[in-house]
């Protein structure tokens, strides 16, 4: 609910002339669970410190990406009105960085390592490299919503509950583990994340960049397990 009120506000504000946002790669963590006590596997092996580094930026390479460089986050598919995650609202010299911080943080609260950093592999026991191959989010734009905020605060509030159908893709290519001690290495496998079906919409085509966020959060946390589960094979390795 606070996500919904804060996206109103945010409408309300660029309806009276403020400038064009930068929306963040990010999502709140408090749901994140604690792993670290329930598994002696990881309480005996994982007490390492590791670095995600920033991910290549290979998403222009791929076709079906292209139309987010482009073209605003307001479009038309298909003789339809879609709203896309475009790139115009993201600080194009960050999306890497936002992503490496955002996983960081992400395994960082399932403590199950020492610690998890992003962007410092020369103070790390372990670092992670890869390609950022997706990012990608298109949903049908909301004429209900549309409707709804030519009423104000009181008509956007009505149609809060919106939704439209989306899909979301998140995959991540090219993922390697480095151990900082001999140089030792292990390939991960790529992260594929796929979602179609209704998703949160709004007036303005904001919502999409929540909803990407929204599947790169469920595909981190499929992706910490597999990372966890290499430094732990790479650690017993050593024995």
């Amino acid at each position: 609910m606070q996500s919904r009120i804060s996206l109103l506000l945010l409408v309300a504000f660029l309806l009276i002339g403020g400038c064009t946002p930068t929306r963040e790669i990010s999502y709140s963590l408090k749901d994140i669970n604690t792993y670290y006590t329930s598994d002696s596997l990881y309480l005996n092996t994982l007490r390492v410190t590791l670095s995600i580094e920033p991910f290549a930026d290979v998403r222009q390479q791929v076709a079906d990406n292209g139309i987010l460089f482009v073209r605003g986050r307001e479009t038309e598919l298909n003789e339809k009105d879609y709203c896309i995650n475009s790139e115009e609202h993201y600080a194009s010299d960050k999306v890497t960085t936002q992503v490496a911080s955002t996983i960081a943080g992400h395994l960082g609260k399932r403590r199950t390592f020492k610690s998890v950093v992003s962007v410092s592999k020369e103070v790390s026991d372990y670092y992670l490299t890869g390609k950022l191959k997706r990012l990608f989010g298109e949903q049908e734009f909301s004429s209900a919503a549309r409707t709804g905020s030519y009423f104000g605060l009181i008509g956007a509030l009505a149609t809060a509950g919106a939704t439209t159908n989306a899909n979301v893709l998140i995959e991540f290519t090219d993922l390697v583990l480095y151990r900082k001690s001999d140089g030792a290495t292990m390939k991960l496998e790529d992260v594929n994340e796929s979602f179609t079906g209704e998703m949160p919409a709004d007036a303005y085509c904001w919502c999409i960049y929540d909803n990407v966020n929204d599947q790169l959060k469920a595909a981190v946390e499929k992706f910490a397990v597999k990372v966890e589960h290499a430094v732990a094979e790479m650690e017993l390795s050593k024995h």
